[in-house]
């Protein structure tokens, strides 16, 4: 019976210190890093600020980045980037279906703030990078919308 008693005090002493370790730990997206893998196909990463999202489509050795937008001024330049591995443009290698592109790499959105473009990019391009993020920036270069880190993890055959 006394072995019983302290191994049932001892199993809530742990249990209690388990749970108070837990709880002094702050909650932080700030250092984690969302895993891509390939063979997912679609992963959808909404900007930190939920005014719109990046979804990147695997296919075929290709990732296809979707980048909707919106609440951008209507007036203003925007560069997207992902950034760690490529911008989009110029022109012929971007899909803009809301919105428009000028000068090959600067978008502007519509009368009503937002855009939708795409650009198909190698899966290779984004599998030699760890440290990726979506960014919509001004012409000036201050981020407007970012989304959390992420990785594209090689598809495991």
């Amino acid at each position: 019976m006394r072995y019983a008693f302290l191994f049932l005090f001892g199993f809530i002493l742990m249990s209690g210190c388990t749970v108070a370790e837990e709880n002094t730990e702050p909650e932080s997206t700030e250092d984690k890093v969302i895993q891509v893998a390939e063979h997912q196909q679609i992963q959808v990463l909404p900007f930190q600020d939920g005014a719109g999202s990046a979804t990147l489509v695997f296919d075929a050795g290709m990732a296809d980045i979707i980048v909707t937008a919106d609440g951008l001024n209507p007036d203003e330049r925007y560069t997207i980037a992902v950034e760690g591995a490529v911008v989009f443009g110029p022109e012929e290698n971007v899909q803009v279906r809301v919105g428009a592109i000028e000068d090959e790499t600067l978008f502007v959105p519509n009368a009503e703030g937002e855009l939708y473009v795409s650009m198909a990019n190698p899966t290779r391009v984004l599998l030699q990078r760890s440290d990726l993020s979506v960014v919509i920036a001004t012409e000036q270069g201050q981020e407007v919308m970012v989304t959390d880190r992420f990785q594209v993890n090689k598809r495991e055959e």
